[in-house]
C-alpha cells in the first residue's frame, strides 16, 4: 500500500472514531446524521465503518448539527477514547462522579484504567 493510501486510511478511521464519538456523545443517531447531510443512512454507516470518507461539505454540515468543529471530526484526539470509553461504561453517571471523570480524562492509560476500577466500585455501591 502507497503512503497516500494509508494516509486516507487513517485519516478515515480517525474520522470514523470521532463521529462515533459525537454521535453518542450528543445523543444522536446515525439517521440524524443522514438527514441533516442528505444522504442515505448506508452512507453514515460507511463513515462510521471507515470505509469512505464524505465531502468537507457534508463534514461542515455534520459538525453544525453537533455544534463542534470540524477539526473535532478531522483531527486525532487523543483523549476522545477514554471519553469514548467512560460514556459507553458510565451512562447515567452523577455529577460528581463526572468532575471526577473530567478531572482524569487526560492520564496515562494505565493510571486512567485504575481511575476507572474505582469508579466501577463506586457504580457497585449506589
Amino acid at each position: 500500500m502507497n503512503i497516500d493510501k494509508e494516509e486516507e486510511k487513517i485519516q478515515r478511521e480517525i474520522f470514523s472514531n470521532n463521529l462515533k464519538y459525537w454521535i453518542n456523545a450528543k445523543g444522536k443517531e446515525q439517521v440524524d446524521i443522514a438527514n441533516i447531510a442528505g444522504v442515505s443512512r448506508a452512507a453514515v454507516t460507511c463513515w462510521c465503518n471507515g470505509s469512505k470518507m464524505p465531502r468537507m461539505g457534508k463534514i461542515q454540515a455534520i459538525a453544525d448539527y453537533l455544534g463542534i468543529l470540524k477539526s473535532d471530526l478531522l483531527e486525532n484526539k487523543s483523549n476522545l477514547d477514554n471519553t469514548y470509553l467512560i460514556n459507553t461504561k458510565s451512562n447515567n453517571i452523577s455529577e460528581t462522579k463526572q468532575k471526577f471523570i473530567n478531572k482524569v480524562i487526560n492520564l496515562d492509560e494505565e493510571t486512567f484504567d485504575r481511575y476507572l476500577q474505582v469508579l466501577d466500585l463506586i457504580d457497585k455501591e449506589d
